[in-house]
């Protein structure tokens, strides 16, 4: 318990936390790689930026994982059906 008016620090943004962020996104897998709760991963992603690192974390989901585009609700028409006679 910190002494009377004095403050806890908040617990400083890791160095890989980018490079975690972009790989794994906001995820348990992440609080749990860096033993933390969401709120601290909240302000992290908040000190890093949100739209710089959401726009990378699309970029590697798209190069890595995604090749033909992001998924999405984009209607697909579903393949004729052939009747046989």
């Amino acid at each position: 318990m910190p002494v009377a008016g004095t403050f806890k620090p908040y617990r400083p943004k890791p160095s890989t936390f980018r490079e975690a962020y972009i790989r794994m996104g906001f995820s348990d897998e992440l609080r749990e790689h860096f033993g933390t709760n969401y709120r601290i991963l909240r302000r992290w992603v908040d000190e890093e930026g949100y739209q710089e690192i959401h726009a990378a974390r699309r970029d590697y989901l798209t190069r890595t994982r995604w090749p033909n585009g992001a998924p999405g609700n984009r209607k697909r028409r579903a393949a004729p059906q052939i009747r046989h006679v």
